[in-house]
């Protein structure tokens, strides 16, 4: 007499499976909703936001030839958010509409490529897409002043770049894929159209890379093409906007290293943008705000001494206490 084994029923899989989809659809375009209304709620409209329409007017008016006429500022965009504007703008005109929706299109971008981040890592749909949910659900605030998500012409766009660039250089060091065109994509858009992108982006990743060995692993051969994957784009996109510079195309830089009071302005701006990050308001004033600031370069000058602490393999020898088995039972990222 053979053994029954129990079976899942098709129709209680598939009604969960329809409820599951359901409500994430339901979150989704609710947030997608909310996200619309604060864009247009918060931003204002002046010179700034109005730069690509103006420019993909002028192109539409009268060719690529109109660009030499126009200097642009050294956060440009020329090749990471100018070759989008300009069909963008010839399609569906422009208007204060078209301007606001504009950069609330780049939230959702970035919204996707954070999901999609969040996805390869936990290997699971569902958060991913809460991870979209939350990253359009943000504090309404940040979409206008001071984070600046939503507007037209900002920042938000090399962000784009730069999860584009995390996502690959993920693949890669979990030997998913050959991602790495997708980080000298992002490396060579970002130098050329935003200087805060090496910052943001270039030299983390650089550092990963340099790191990686004993960080993650990874092997002596992957390291170099890992390295070279960012040090050759930088250096390209580089010289690039060197020559436009010259050329009178784009406006010389600021000063390399800001003065001390101009970084002290910036930190607490930075506290600030935090703040309402988490939701956070109203905002502290006074000593709890500077007890907050304090706390979070805490935070990351621990994180990074902790990385600096050699741990299982690193450690020759043995000793009373054994750091490599408190690793071994800390789950690993793959």
């Amino acid at each position: 007499m053979g053994l029954k084994t129990k079976t899942p029923s098709t129709g209680r899989y598939f009604i969960k499976r329809l409820a599951h989809f359901s409500v994430l659809t339901v979150l989704t375009l609710l947030a997608l909703v909310t996200s619309l209304g604060s864009a247009f709620q918060n931003i204002p409209l002046d010179s700034d936001t109005a730069e690509m329409a103006i420019i993909a007017n002028g192109v539409t008016s009268h060719g690529l030839s109109w660009l030499t006429h126009w200097q642009f500022p050294p956060d440009n965009q020329i090749l990471s958010l100018l070759p989008f504007a300009v069909p963008y703008y010839l399609l569906f005109g422009t208007s204060l509409t078209t301007i606001i929706l504009q950069g609330w299109l780049i939230v959702v971008a970035n919204a996707l490529m954070t999901a999609l981040i969040v996805r390869n890592i936990t290997k699971s749909t569902s958060w991913g897409s809460a991870s979209f949910i939350l990253a359009l659900t943000a504090n309404p605030q940040l979409l206008g002043s001071p984070g600046f998500l939503a507007f037209p012409i900002t920042h938000n766009i090399v962000w784009f770049f730069g999860l584009l660039g995390s996502y690959g250089l993920i693949r890669y060091m979990s030997r998913q894929s050959d991602s790495l065109s997708l980080v000298i994509i992002a490396v060579f858009i970002g130098t050329v159209s935003d200087p805060w992108f090496t910052a943001a982006f270039t030299i983390p990743a650089f550092i990963i890379s340099w790191k990686s060995m004993q960080w993650f692993r990874i092997e002596p051969s992957l390291r170099s093409l890992m390295i070279s994957a960012i040090l050759i784009p930088f250096a390209i996109g580089e010289a690039v906007s060197t020559i436009l510079h010259h050329l009178g195309v784009f406006l010389p830089n600021g000063d390399l290293v800001a003065p001390p009071a101009l970084l002290v302005r910036h930190l607490i701006i930075l506290g600030k943008s935090l703040l309402l990050m988490f939701s956070f308001t109203p905002i502290p004033k006074g000593f709890l705000y500077i007890l907050w600031i304090i706390y979070v370069f805490a935070m990351i000058v621990a994180f990074i001494l902790l990385k600096s602490i050699p741990v299982g393999d690193d450690i020759e020898g043995s000793s009373s206490f054994q750091v490599g088995s408190l690793r071994s039972s800390l789950p690993r990222i793959r």
